[in-house]
């Protein structure tokens, strides 16, 4: 057996130990099950699969999977493009103050795609943001404040 197969056998065994978990509702798994999905790591990529995860996961409060479904409903990857949905998994995930979420957020604010344009309301959820540290809204922030 080559190195190479021995590898893909080790990613089986993992993304089945993962699914097991996942189907048992643990939501970690279910979020690292949609990115095997997502990226064809170990199993067929399957978009359509990836989401379903990630919604399991979403739904129980997990706030990466949040926004990575708000990503997914964004670009119409593995769902159709629905601006809505997206703008409501980011705010979820920036109510739980999830940076990434308040980010995100905040860019719909900015662009007014999938709600009414609001710069306070931008400014507002960049700052939580980037008081955690994230870069991306410490970033657009300094822009919004040059105009």
């Amino acid at each position: 057996m080559k190195k190479s197969e021995k590898a893909t056998d080790g990613k089986k065994v993992a993304v089945q130990e993962l699914r097991k978990a996942a189907e048992q509702g643990d939501a970690e798994a279910q979020f690292a099950l949609s990115i095997f999905y997502a990226d064809g790591d170990g199993v067929r990529k399957n978009k359509v699969e990836a989401v379903k995860w990630l919604r399991r996961a979403a739904k129980q409060g997990h706030t990466l999977a949040q926004v990575n479904l708000g990503l997914c409903y964004e670009d119409g990857d593995g769902v159709r493009k629905d601006m809505r949905s997206a703008v409501r998994w980011y705010r979820r995930a920036a109510e739980q103050r999830c940076d990434w979420g308040q980010c995100m957020l905040a860019l719909c604010y900015i662009s007014g795609n999938g709600m009414r344009a609001n710069e306070a309301e931008a400014r507002k959820w960049l700052r939580k943001a980037a008081k955690q540290g994230n870069s991306m809204a410490k970033a657009v922030l300094v822009e919004l404040l040059k105009r």
